[in-house]
């Protein structure tokens, strides 16, 4: 076991406070994250905007938001802007200081942590701070001198290596221990770069009990999947590949903003993009700050249209005459706008309006209508325009097998260029 004593000598707690005095006039850079996707409804996607002014407080102000999906500017987005006010909390960061926090890793973690302290508005907030590898160590209990956190920063030398649970269970400083002190909501931030033993029963046992949300910032690698499902399931949050000095201030003053409870700016819009990874970028229009991020979708999440039959021949039906046929149209794995359809005057769909809804698992009954002019063979498709990234398509045929229709030829004259034509049989065009 160890432990670290500061002593302090009078000319040192003056500069401490001089210090401090500083650092509560500087003005940081303005903030932008775009985070937790929410694509239960998709092609409707929700998600949360924080944007932070250079005093690390929420903009409250109405401001002009560009996004684009997978390069493609998104053209319905809706913003909801946030009212909430801030609450008090109590924040026991717990950083890992094994031997792989050495070279650019620490420079990254040294920036996380300084900004963490720099940004903390102790008005709402107080701090402690441990470090853990395969043992453990209280640097400082809570606190509002973000003087003294910041001191005790430089006593953090990584060596040894990493155990998950002497950040949570150590007997030395057990956190639960530690939070007995705690004034406000409790929070413990783990700061960590992979993979680690940990009891998971106990952890969650820990936190369940003694009401601690857990936050998780991890440094160049994938959060563990054990701690990402620790926050979530404490309603806490979890930042991943952390790889720079400028994300990981970033991700501080993100953390201060969520650590006080402040709800986020809701986005909403509609994804065109059928690709199952978007990527995506926003741009307070005019600000110079924008952010990037990603999300990512299933198939199961695509709405499909169930068409039966999907292929169907009418045979032979007399020149001037019609034959009526019905399908079904049912909604597969989620509910299916049907925005528009195409048919023909040769194969006429009857019965759908144009913009219908198909609630998930909801099924239909359709009639097409065959009315050829000649009884040479003709195929077509009805296509069902959709908030789908899917082709909807009925494959349609009608008249005799053994004929085809005379070739016939169309010569454009004007305009040259930007014409659309509708073949229902062969056709060339010169």
């Amino acid at each position: 076991m160890q432990i670290y004593n500061f002593t302090y000598k009078t000319h040192l707690s003056k500069l401490i406070y001089l210090l401090l005095l500083i650092t509560t006039q500087i003005a940081f850079s303005q903030t932008l994250k775009i985070l937790d996707f929410n694509t239960i409804n998709y092609p409707i996607v929700k998600s949360k905007l924080i944007y932070l002014d250079n005093k690390n407080q929420q903009v409250k102000l109405d401001y002009n938001l560009f996004l684009s999906e997978n390069a493609k500017q998104v053209d319905n987005l809706k913003i909801s802007k946030s009212n909430s006010i801030a609450e008090n909390y109590s924040l026991l960061i717990s950083t890992d200081i094994s031997e792989s926090f050495n070279g650019s890793s620490n420079l990254i973690l040294k920036s996380l942590l300084s900004e963490l302290i720099i940004t903390t508005d102790t008005s709402f907030g107080e701090v402690a701070l441990q470090c853990f590898n395969n043992f453990n160590y209280l640097l400082s209990g809570y606190t509002k001198n973000t003087g003294k956190l910041s001191l005790a920063l430089n006593q953090i030398k990584p060596f040894g290596t990493t155990d998950f649970d002497n950040a949570f269970l150590n007997l030395d400083f057990p956190a639960k221990e530690i939070t007995k002190s705690a004034k406000y909501r409790k929070i413990i931030l783990l700061i960590n770069d992979g993979t680690a033993p940990i009891s998971e029963n106990e952890v969650r046992k820990l936190l369940t009990d003694n009401n601690i949300q857990l936050f998780v910032a991890t440094i160049n690698t994938k959060t563990p999947q054990i701690l990402k499902s620790l926050a979530d399931e404490t309603n806490g949050f979890s930042f991943d590949y952390i790889n720079s000095e400028e994300s990981a201030k970033t991700i501080a003053r993100i953390f201060n903003f969520l650590f006080s409870k402040q709800e986020a700016d809701e986005l909403e819009w509609t994804s065109n993009e059928c690709e199952l990874s978007k990527k995506i970028f926003c741009n307070i229009i005019g600000s110079g700050i924008s952010d990037i991020s990603n999300y990512s979708i299933t198939e199961n999440q695509i709405p499909f249209l169930s068409i039966t039959p999907k292929n169907f021949d009418f045979g032979l039906v007399p020149s001037g005459g019609q034959k009526d046929q019905k399908f079904k149209l049912k909604a597969v794995k989620k509910d299916f706008l049907i925005a528009d359809y195409f048919d023909s005057n040769t194969f006429k769909l009857l019965n759908l309006d144009k913009n219908y809804l198909l609630k998930k698992g909801e099924e239909i009954e359709i009639t097409v209508r065959f009315q050829p002019l000649d009884t040479f063979y003709i195929s077509s498709q009805i296509k069902f325009e959709a908030n789908s990234c899917l082709e909807n398509l009925l494959y349609v045929s009608g008249g005799s097998p053994l004929s085809n229709p005379k070739t016939p030829t169309l010569k454009v004259v004007s305009p040259n260029g930007g014409e659309k034509f509708n073949s229902e049989g062969s056709a060339k065009i010169k």
